[in-house]
Order: structure tokens, then C-alpha cells, then sequence
């Protein structure tokens, strides 16, 4: 995204974000060039130009969410100054509100609009595919799934899909167990990782978790656990953002 920019427009006359935030004089011509550079030069990161502008301190995150608005004609909502009714907030129950990453907005004639975040992104690396599938289906409800079956093809999805979480087989075929998460590290410092294995024995576990695991789900997994182990991981993980924000 954003690195034609400068051969032209988008494709279907849309404009591109880069052509939106010089427009609205949020970058300069020569902000937005650095900008495509380190995006082009990013060593197969492959970040949004918006995360790389932000990340570069050029603009901040409401300027960026303005621009795309303006890019997809659509309303700007900033939530943290939008005063909402109470009655607005009472039509969607809570539990529902948070497993969605919902936030009503506006309630006329009996028509609710929300605004809804990006859902979770959970990494699944195993070589066993049903594992995946499953997964898939336990977290259809607020969450999206990718999976990797290796190592390799693992750590290139870190660097590409961003993961809030990965899921990983601790006796993943290729690689030793015993550096499987500080290989993970290496692309993913802060990412929890709850580790998957049918050894589960008090060594196992004590040995993934001082490698770094966030926690462990023993095969053959169990839907609930797997469920109630993801919420709670990327819920504690929220808090800790909203901490040092």
C-alpha cells in the first residue's frame, strides 16, 4: 500500500493514503518519500504505509484513521471525544460489546450503528492441520485465524500478518524445542505464545514456560480451555497496552 503512489492514482480512482495526508497537509511531499523508502526497505515486513508513518513519528494515529476515512469516504468517528448516549449503550449487552470489539455509535429508528475494531489476530503454527481447523472454529466468534504448518513459512507470517498471539506445537518437525520460542522471539518479541504439546508433565511445561510461553494447552486440545486460554492471554495483553498508554 502506497508504494505506486508516485506512477500515478489508485486503481479505481481512489486515492492512494499517501496522496490523502500531503492533500490534508499532514506530510510534506518530502515526509511521504522517507516514508515509501523505509516502507520499500523493511526487510519483508511488509508494514502498512500508515504503520510505517507512524512508527517514523510523522503522524499520529487519529491523523492516519482521518486520511483512510477520507480515502474510503467514509465518516470520521473519534470515539474518545464522541459523546454516547446512555440509552445507545444499554442496547448492546456488554458481554457481546467486548467479545466483538463493538462500540455503539448512534441508535435512530430503531437501527443500532456500532463501530467495530480489527478483531484479534491469532498465528496457529502446526504441522497437523486439524489443529488449525479447530481453532478456526473455537475462534470464529471475534477472532481471525492464520495458520502456518512450519517453522519457516511461521515466521514469515509474523512478519507479514502481525499476529496478537501464536498458537504453537512445541515438537514442531524441524525445529528443537528448545529453541523453538527464541527463534519465534526473534520476530516476535512481545507477542504472547501459548505452546501446544501432548507431553503434558510438569517438565514440559516448566520448560516452555521459562523458554518464554505465555502458557500451555496439552494435546489433544480442549475447545473450552482453548477458547477461555486465548481470551484471557489477548485480554491481559490489552490491559497492559491500555497501562502504559
Amino acid at each position: 500500500m502506497g508504494t505506486g503512489w508516485l506512477a500515478g492514482g489508485a486503481p479505481g480512482g481512489r486515492r492512494r493514503l499517501g496522496e490523502v495526508l500531503v492533500a490534508g497537509k499532514v506530510l510534506t511531499d518530502a515526509q511521504l518519500n522517507e516514508a515509501l523508502r523505509v516502507q520499500r526497505e523493511d526487510k519483508g515486513r511488509r508494514r502498512r504505509l500508515g504503520e510505517v508513518i507512524t512508527a517514523l513519528g510523522l503522524a499520529d494515529e487519529v491523523a492516519i484513521a482521518r486520511a483512510l476515512s477520507d480515502q474510503l469516504g467514509l465518516p470520521f468517528l473519534d470515539l474518545g471525544n464522541l459523546p454516547i448516549p446512555e440509552e445507545t449503550l444499554a442496547v448492546l449487552p456488554r458481554n457481546v460489546a467486548l467479545r466483538h470489539g463493538a462500540v455503539p455509535v448512534t441508535l435512530a429508528h430503531d437501527v443500532l450503528t456500532v463501530a467495530l475494531a480489527d478483531p484479534p489476530k491469532v498465528l496457529v503454527l502446526d504441522d497437523d492441520g486439524t489443529i488449525a481447523e479447530i481453532a478456526a472454529a473455537v475462534l470464529v466468534d471475534g477472532y481471525e485465524v492464520v495458520a502456518a504448518s512450519h517453522l519457516d513459512e511461521g515466521l514469515r507470517m509474523v512478519e507479514s500478518e502481525h499476529p496478537d498471539l501464536i498458537l504453537v506445537d512445541l515438537d514442531l518437525p524441524g525445529a528443537d524445542p528448545s529453541e523453538l520460542l527464541a527463534i519465534l522471539r526473534t520476530g516476535a518479541r512481545d507477542t504472547p505464545v501459548l505452546v501446544m504439546s501432548a507431553d503434558d508433565d510438569h517438565h514440559t511445561r516448566d520448560r516452555a514456560i521459562a523458554s518464554g510461553a505465555t502458557g500451555f494447552i496439552p494435546k489433544p486440545i480442549s475447545e473450552p480451555q482453548l477458547r477461555s486460554e486465548v481470551t484471557a492471554v489477548l485480554q491481559h495483553r490489552a490491559a497492559l497496552v491500555d497501562h502504559r498508554a
